[in-house]
């Protein structure tokens, strides 16, 4: 039987810094929690049904973010506990890339990247953030890494196009969810005198107004050759 239950492990995180408690400017801290803040609860309000948990770092540390590669073995045990099905990593500033693919390299689930716009900035040109370059550089170390990942580009989150990206990740990532169960029995099929295999898939949820055509070519198509393989 399918089981369309999601929960998703949120991962909003932010550049190490040694002189955290008194940085001013670029990177400063408070500027990547404000971010957090607003991201997690947008989210949470908004996509969080009777079919979609979502879990945040808030047991992690007094921010609530990623920050240092040391944390990484506390947030997959404290994700692998909850049962989390994918993680969505969160660039609250330019963040830390090696921190970032090294926890989805030890999650292995399904993983989405995105990062906010910046939307603040000085008179002198001074920006707080600076996400989208943090996200060239955590999508070249997820890359290096091996790690698969789907990404939403620099967005507000308020925009469609990050209601069109999540919802799409989260479809595949039930769609894997079960095809991981399935994979197991794949053993038990017979072997003899089998002259072709029908594979049944579909994106979910199949009533969504917003699937395109190509949303079920890669879903149906290239999500379950990815799967088999």
């Amino acid at each position: 039987m399918l089981d369309y239950k999601l929960k998703i492990g949120l991962v909003p995180e932010r550049r190490w810094l040694a002189d955290a408690a008194t940085r001013r400017g670029i990177f400063q801290p408070s500027k990547a929690v404000d971010n957090k803040n607003e991201i997690v609860k947008y989210i949470k309000d908004n996509f969080s049904d009777e079919n979609t948990e979502f879990v945040d770092l808030e047991f992690l540390n007094d921010e609530g973010l990623l920050i240092e590669t040391s944390e990484c073995p506390k947030v997959k045990a404290e994700f692998e506990k909850q049962g989390v099905d994918a993680i969505f990593i969160i660039n609250c500033n330019f963040g830390n890339e090696e921190a970032a693919g090294q926890i989805a390299k030890m999650m292995n689930l399904p993983t989405l990247l995105w990062g906010p716009q910046d939307t603040v900035f000085e008179e002198d040109g001074t920006r707080y953030t600076d996400c989208q370059c943090g996200l060239f550089a955590i999508s070249k170390q997820l890359r290096r890494l091996n790690v698969p990942f789907s990404y939403i580009e620099n967005c507000r989150v308020t925009d469609d196009i990050f209601t069109d990206g999540l919802n799409k990740f989260l479809s595949v990532a039930c769609m894997v969810k079960n095809f991981k169960n399935i994979k197991s029995d794949f053993n038990k099929l017979p072997t003899d005198n089998v002259h072709a295999v029908v594979d049944f898939a579909g994106v979910l949820p199949a009533y969504s107004s917003s699937i395109t055509d190509e949303d079920y070519i890669d879903v149906n198509i290239k999500g379950t050759l990815n799967i088999l393989n």
